[in-house]
């Protein structure tokens, strides 16, 4: 049985939905609600709050502006994202309790 794109685009996974979220200012610490987010401002972004208490994978975040990210929290490298509407994608990997971006810069 094939699977309609119309309802793939709005299954939860991982607990939380696949569709794009509100837009997220740039702070110390993010909550991301959905897979993909865009984030203003120009805050560095020093932790991740996990969409569930099991979460693994994936969630992009498309900056409006340029703004950088922090090892100090629980992101595993440093990195800026260098252009507005470049999404960078961070995989949260349980085994080290970090977030991998996608790039550095």
């Amino acid at each position: 049985m094939a699977l309609a794109f119309e309802n793939f685009a709005t299954v939860a996974m991982n607990g939380f939905h696949a569709i794009e979220g509100a837009l997220i200012a740039s702070a110390a610490t993010i909550a991301p609600t959905n897979r993909v987010h865009r984030v203003s401002g120009t805050a560095a972004i020093v932790n991740i709050t996990l969409p569930s208490a099991d979460f693994a994978g994936d969630i992009v975040l498309v900056p409006t502006a340029i703004w950088t990210w922090t090892a100090a929290g629980n992101i595993l490298a440093a990195g800026t994202t260098t252009a507005a509407n470049i999404p960078v994608t961070f995989t949260y990997v349980p085994s080290i309790a970090k977030w991998v971006a996608s790039r550095l810069a």
